[in-house]
């Protein structure tokens, strides 16, 4: 289902407000619910294949507001791990992956969408056991005015989301 413009616009301005009070946009671990990794598949545009994505939305608790989305998503040489952080962030210093304290990636911003920036990486093999066995993940970046800003992503339930994901064209 497509966001309608109005959506489209609140997670936008929400972004724009969250990264610049850095405080507001940090998540933790506590604050997250458990288990909310979501599969989502459609045929939309390859009737014989299904295209899949794994994802959990991070939002701001008091608001509602969608803070950042963390996506795995089939790529061309194998899944690839998507990050859709708001607006406002510095693009020249990318965004850094960290599991469980450990610094894991260094993702580069590639596009822009009408939801926020996207920083994308290949889910590298290294990589899979630490989401798999992890308890939080992170994401840094810095904002505009040169601060670093932290998203918690919960890790609780990974493991059975991406099984599933992988079985049905993930």
């Amino acid at each position: 289902m497509i966001p309608s413009s109005k959506t489209c616009l609140r997670a936008v301005a929400g972004g724009f407000a969250l990264l610049a009070a850095s405080a507001a946009l940090a998540q933790t671990a506590g604050d997250a619910p458990s288990n909310n990794w979501l599969v989502t598949c459609t045929n939309q545009g390859t009737p014989d294949r299904l295209a899949c994505t794994m994802s959990q939305n991070i939002v701001q608790k008091q608001t509602g507001d969608r803070i950042a989305s963390f996506q795995i998503v089939r790529g061309a040489d194998g899944p690839v791990v998507n990050l859709v952080l708001p607006f406002g962030a510095r693009l020249r210093d990318g965004v850094e992956l960290l599991i469980d304290a450990k610094s894991v990636a260094k993702l580069p911003y590639v596009s822009a969408l009408n939801v926020g920036l996207v920083a994308e990486t290949p889910l590298t093999k290294e990589m899979l056991p630490l989401l798999r066995n992890g308890k939080i993940a992170a994401v840094k970046l810095v904002n505009m005015a040169g601060n670093p800003v932290e998203v918690q992503i919960d890790l609780i339930g990974f493991s059975r989301a991406y099984d599933l994901f992988s079985s049905v064209g993930g």
